[in-house]
């Protein structure tokens, strides 16, 4: 009994500490643009929530338990990929994963990239330097990408224009290296406002909504009030969906050393996402949406 309390008092404390973080930092930057009200029309351009998932080695989550629920809800999101499986050795996709992102793709919804290995940028171009990132994560993920198709419509994947930063890690070097030879939207984590303007290019902050501890209705609610107040547009990052009865460790894949398990939303929390902007009169966009430049 006392272990449950003080699992839901770290939970919930964990929560609190992180909303209210980003809460106030948008506080404060809402004062800045009131007073430049040039900068607020959130009546002439209806703000956007775009839904971006990480790691597609989880993309049996989101075909199983999203393509149906976005699907009824005529929401399109975005998915990025990687060419590799986190766990079983860390193999490369195989052809019924890429007729699921495929099958996805053809659903509407848009297929990023996050990276050939899911490197750390950063890290990865300060040890090897950015052109070897690039050759390694960027390069490489572009062409493997161009040589999958779907085993029965034989479909390919698009070439997309955005860029999901592994870890979310920052690096203005990274950015300017892919920015705007190979994407036009490069979104990366939590950074100053978390607000993306319209028809935008460069990088795109995003919020993460999904992990065990972070993942709270209320919060996210207030959030999207303060955005659209502000005519601006909200990226939320996720990784899989999941309802809360399923194990992670029942996929039976090895030990689980980077946490990848505690990444992940319920359908139910999505599902009360949606209706609720809905009521609000939110368009949901994908980050392909986000600019207006042609595709390369």
């Amino acid at each position: 009994m006392l272990s449950e309390k003080l699992k839901t008092f770290k939970k919930e404390y964990y929560q609190w500490r992180y909303w209210n973080n980003i809460i106030n930092t948008m506080q404060k930057h809402k004062r800045k643009i009131l007073n430049n009200s040039s900068k607020l029309q959130p009546y002439i351009n209806k703000p956007g929530i775009a839904f971006s998932f990480d790691d597609s080695f989880r993309v049996d989550h989101w075909y199983k338990y999203g393509k149906e629920l976005f699907g009824y809800y005529e929401v399109k999101v975005t998915f990025n990929i990687n060419a590799f499986h986190f766990f079983e050795g860390q193999r490369e996709h195989t052809q019924n994963e890429i007729d699921m992102l495929i099958d996805l793709q053809s659903n509407g919804h848009e297929i990023a990239h996050h990276g050939f290995k899911h490197k750390n940028a950063a890290n990865y171009s300060t040890e090897f330097g950015l052109k070897k990132w690039v050759e390694d994560e960027v390069v490489s993920l572009i062409n493997w990408a161009k040589s999958q198709s779907h085993s029965l419509t034989k479909e390919r994947l698009k070439q997309p224009v955005s860029f999901a930063l592994p870890f979310s890690e920052l690096k203005e070097e990274n950015v300017n290296e892919v920015f705007p030879k190979y994407y036009k939207v490069i979104r990366g984590g939590l950074n100053k406002d978390n607000l993306t303007p319209f028809n935008h290019s460069g990088f795109a902050p995003s919020i993460c909504i999904d992990s065990v501890y972070l993942s709270n209705a209320k919060y996210i609610n207030k959030i999207m009030d303060m955005a659209k107040k502000m005519g601006c547009n909200l990226i939320f990052m996720c990784h899989s969906i999941l309802p809360e009865d399923v194990a992670w460790k029942d996929f039976g894949w090895e030990q689980d050393t980077n946490g990848a398990g505690w990444w992940r939303i319920t359908p139910n929390m999505i599902k009360a996402l949606i209706e609720e902007a809905k009521k609000k009169i939110w368009n949901f966009i994908l980050l392909l949406k986000y600019q207006e430049l042609p595709l390369l």
